[in-house]
């Protein structure tokens, strides 16, 4: 079911395509990222999960269009709290995973790799998207981990360059899972809200 390699490169191929935006991107991000949490670690935890989802949100839209458009941010205001919910479960949980090695921190974040993605297209509420990432992650659960461990070792390559690296590895990783995603799941569903 995984196909970490071909996820990889299509990744690499979206970003390449449009590297300059990409990299401008991340780079705000980071600077959004760094400012939340030098303000309290609470406020960082509260906006990881919908911070997240509105970075999927412009990647799904650019898998769908071809175009970088921020206006998708807008996707993650109905589903806000229920993003909020499921990242800091995920952080709680693989937080737990590393104080107990790394292997089942790894297990943990490929488990719960698309529950946002189902949060923002099929408007299910946080628990059910998180159990149907388990269930279908679970049919490979090797697979998925050796995926999770690929995407984790690109950026900390990235990272060993400097910091300068994440600019690139860090859209290439994301675009990757958004593309695992729309390959696991293949039918765009519209959820039943008004969009942003």
């Amino acid at each position: 079911m995984t196909h970490t390699s071909q996820w990889l490169s299509s990744g690499w191929r979206v970003v390449k395509d449009d590297l300059p935006a990409f990299v401008g991107l991340t780079f705000l991000a980071g600077v959004c990222a760094a400012m939340a949490h030098a303000l309290n670690a609470v406020v960082f935890l509260i906006f990881t999960g919908p911070a997240l989802a509105a970075v999927y949100a412009v990647l799904l839209a650019h898998l769908r269009t071809g175009r970088l458009d921020l206006k998708h941010v807008n996707d993650v205001g109905p589903v806000f709290l229920s993003a909020m919910f499921t990242g800091i479960l995920v952080i709680l949980f693989a937080t737990l995973g590393f104080w107990f090695f790394i292997v089942p921190a790894i297990i943990v974040l490929a488990l719960y790799l698309f529950p946002l993605f189902l949060i923002l297209e099929r408007n299910l509420s946080f628990w059910d998207a998180m159990e149907e990432s388990r269930r279908k992650v679970q049919d490979d659960l090797l697979g998925f981990v050796g995926f999770v461990a690929a995407l984790l070792g690109i950026n900390l390559l990235g990272a060993a360059c400097f910091g300068l690296g994440l600019l690139v590895s860090i859209p290439v990783t994301l675009c990757a899972v958004a593309i695992a995603y729309r390959d696991l799941w293949p039918n765009h569903v519209e959820p039943a809200r008004e969009q942003g």
